[in-house]
């Protein structure tokens, strides 16, 4: 039988890290919205075949400063911080607090890594030690991977966002001639980091145009950022928050469970105007 600890099952900690970690993701969602009102993207309008179709192409990309990696940096350190914390008071739980260094939430590839790389395990309550195996990535724990890579990222450098071509907020089309009609328009969103000469949308118009000439655009062109030039680092980190949260209940509903946390909503989805953030419109 495992040897109890005397100290109550505690997740505030845990509760904390993710609290901020949410906290700071908004915050880079209002950063990366004010980096775009700052230095926006600025359009071009290509012919792309006639008769009169052209193409809004992306004349000119700012960089992500680097303090938006920071952000970044500071979220995945305090959803994999708030794991750690976790073992730490599951292991506490289990009579199991031995002097191993750097005991942490596992995030193995094997189920041989899992006992190997964690030997504290062993002294686990045999169903808490089922319960950690579930949610390993071997498992399909595709979250628990991607946090864990992302950690290990931002040990060594900062996490560099870049601009992606994934459309969350397009500006409107704006016709400066009223003799001028517009039959289509579609704006382009789509995963990949974005180049000048990208194109972010196109039209059909009744006549032929010229830069300038009848055609405007108003508002401003933001795009979504990713780290991996596939998926949206905002989605991705919201996905991991959420099994992050998803862990952390799991576990106070088993140890604890006369406690009911105010657990975050980390909803999947990147948030347009996040908490904060005041909507614009710019001529």
């Amino acid at each position: 039988m495992s040897r109890r600890s005397p100290l109550p099952f505690d997740l505030d900690g845990c509760l904390a890290k993710v609290q901020l970690a949410q906290s700071e993701l908004q915050a880079y969602q209002t950063d990366h919205l004010v980096v775009f009102k700052t230095d926006p993207i600025r359009l071009r309008i290509e012919p792309e075949r006639p008769p009169y179709r052209y193409l809004f192409t992306a004349g000119y990309v700012p960089s992500l400063p680097t303090r938006l990696g920071a952000r970044l940096g500071t979220v995945v350190h305090g959803l994999r911080s708030a794991l750690d914390n976790l073992a730490w008071q599951i292991a506490r739980n289990d009579g199991a607090m031995v002097p191993v260094p750097g005991l942490r939430f596992p995030a193995a590839a094997s189920p041989e890594a899992f006992g190997a790389e964690h030997p504290w395990l062993a002294r686990l309550d045999p169903e808490h030690r089922a319960m950690l195996d579930d949610d390993q990535p071997y498992r399909g724990a595709h979250e628990l991977a991607e946090l864990e890579r992302l950690a290990e990222s931002d040990r060594h450098e900062v996490l560099t966002p870049r601009v992606s071509t994934t459309l969350a907020l397009t500006p409107q089309l704006v016709l400066r001639d009223p003799t001028l009609d517009v039959t289509e328009l579609e704006w382009l969103s789509r995963p990949g980091p974005m180049q000048v000469g990208a194109t972010l949308g196109r039209f059909t118009v009744s006549r032929q145009v010229s830069d300038g000439s009848g055609i405007a655009v108003r508002g401003i062109t933001v795009p979504g950022s990713t780290l991996d030039g596939e998926t949206d680092v905002v989605a991705r980190l919201n996905a991991i928050g959420a099994f992050v949260v998803r862990t952390l209940w799991k576990w106070e509903a088993r140890l604890a469970p006369r406690r009911e946390s105010d657990w975050p909503e980390f909803d999947g989805t990147p948030s347009v105007f996040p908490p904060g953030a005041v909507p614009f419109m710019a001529s």
